[in-house]
């Protein structure tokens, strides 16, 4: 295949994907998503401390408007684990099969556990729970995938000594639609 048919096709394949819409909203629509990070932390020419994150979640339309979710994260670092599983409502409140983004409000509530672990080696942990609102923001790329922003605002009991604080979470990633009959 020379190059120039090649970027032809490639072309013709972009521009198939960006002219779709986006989902059909109906009961049985699924939402499923991920994303992740990962920081390194240094000082001058060496590293101090690393850290990776990642969440996978995934909902399911009851009807054209209302969906129910879970969603389960890990983040980890040298001496430190955090895991946690949130479960959520949404509500549509903007986004039609004809329209390029779409926008979901959100109710949830989370439990999560943490464990540490000492330089001499002992270890120690807390679980905690929470509840928040959070308004998700999905810009489709095709009928199928889509990227998403939502951030989120949650009041748990993770705060220092196990004290009442408010979080602003702010995930970005990748979102893609499936259809159950």
């Amino acid at each position: 295949m020379s190059a120039s048919r090649f970027y032809l096709l490639l072309s013709a394949l972009i521009f198939s994907l960006i002219s779709s819409a986006q989902p059909y909203w109906q009961k049985g629509t699924q939402l499923q998503y991920l994303s992740g990070f990962g920081t390194l932390e240094g000082l001058g020419s060496s590293f101090t401390n690393g850290r990776f994150t990642a969440t996978a979640g995934s909902s399911l339309f009851l009807d054209d408007l209302h969906a129910v979710g879970v969603e389960a994260s890990i983040d980890r670092a040298p001496l430190t684990g955090t895991y946690t599983v949130k479960t959520f409502v949404q509500r549509k409140v903007y986004g039609a099969s004809d329209r390029r983004s779409s926008l979901l409000l959100d109710l949830h509530v989370g439990l999560e556990a943490s464990q540490s672990r000492t330089l001499s080696g002992s270890t120690f942990g807390s679980q905690n729970g929470g509840v928040g609102l959070g308004m998700q923001y999905t810009y489709w790329y095709s009928s199928r995938v889509g990227f998403f922003i939502w951030p989120q605002i949650y009041r748990t009991n993770a705060g220092t000594s196990g004290l009442w604080d408010w979080q602003l979470n702010l995930p970005v990633g990748l979102q893609w639609t499936l259809h159950r009959s």
